[in-house]
């Protein structure tokens, strides 16, 4: 969990059209209420996320903001990247972007991998806020 005094924001860039998914099934696969198209260039604001899904998915909690009722969706890693950010609009010259791995920041403003603790890991997502 990132420490409250950190005023920081992660989004979810996405790199081309893709689906969030209610799975990590293939899209075509899926009925229309179990998926949602996202054009290339949206910015979405998460609220948590866990790389390292089958089939190379990462799991999102979307912050203030959902689709056919749900917040929690599946991505395909290669189609978004993850970028830490201020809370302000998405600057590129101040935006680094998070690797495919659980992050946190400690108090000194570096970032720290962590592996992850199934025990303590309630539902196996990171929360960010």
């Amino acid at each position: 969990m990132l420490p409250n005094d950190t005023a920081m924001t992660v989004r979810l860039h996405f790199l081309r059209d893709t689906f969030l998914k209610q799975s990590t099934a293939q899209s075509s696969t899926l009925p229309d209420s179990q998926k949602q198209m996202i054009p290339q260039g949206t910015t979405l604001v998460i609220l948590a996320y866990l790389t390292g899904q089958p089939d190379n998915h990462i799991k999102i909690t979307l912050k203030d903001i959902a689709f056919k009722g749900f917040n929690t969706w599946y991505v395909y890693a290669d189609h978004v990247k993850l970028v830490y950010s201020p809370p302000y609009p998405l600057d590129p010259y101040v935006s680094t972007v998070i690797s495919n791995s659980w992050n946190t920041l400690s108090s000194d403003g570096e970032t720290v991998n962590s592996e992850i603790d199934s025990e303590n890991t309630e539902s196996g997502i990171k929360a960010l806020v």
